[in-house]
């Protein structure tokens, strides 16, 4: 079935999030840091303050790029009718962040592999789907 892949996709990006939140509410515990701060402030230890707020960022980063993802998948699955090519890119992707969230918390200059790739990934998508739906009303995009 063409949806199987782009629905082992979905679940991977959910469970990708689910973790990554779930990291940041065990440092939340770990490090004492109340809601509704999201990030530790000055009153922290310094080390504590960073470690929270590298698990946070790492997060919110995820955050901050997850409508690019949905906007890549749903051009490939729905406007170019490839929803098993859809389901590859959220699996790659996840793993991506994951690479990002695991660099980024070991050393802020590790995170640059995992995001890069994703990013790509994200707007070989977009631009895969933006292709196929202007074709779909005549406009070439390569000239013969």
């Amino acid at each position: 079935h063409k949806y199987c892949l782009l629905g082992l996709g979905v679940f991977a990006i959910a469970n990708a999030n689910s973790y990554l939140a779930g990291s940041v509410v065990m440092v939340r515990i770990e490090y004492n840091v109340k809601l509704l701060n999201l990030y530790a402030s000055k009153t922290h230890s310094s080390k504590n303050a960073t470690s929270f707020n590298i698990v946070q960022r790492a997060h919110q980063n995820f955050l901050e790029q997850y409508s690019q993802i949905v906007l890549g998948v749903l051009f490939t699955a729905l406007v170019a009718d490839r929803p098993n090519v859809a389901g590859v890119m959220l699996l790659i992707i996840s793993i991506c962040r994951l690479i990002y969230a695991w660099g980024y918390s070991k050393d802020i200059k590790s995170r640059m592999g995992g995001v890069l790739l994703s990013m790509i990934i994200s707007s070989i998508g977009i631009g895969y789907g933006a292709i196929v739906f202007l074709t779909i009303f005549g406009v070439k995009i390569i000239k013969n």
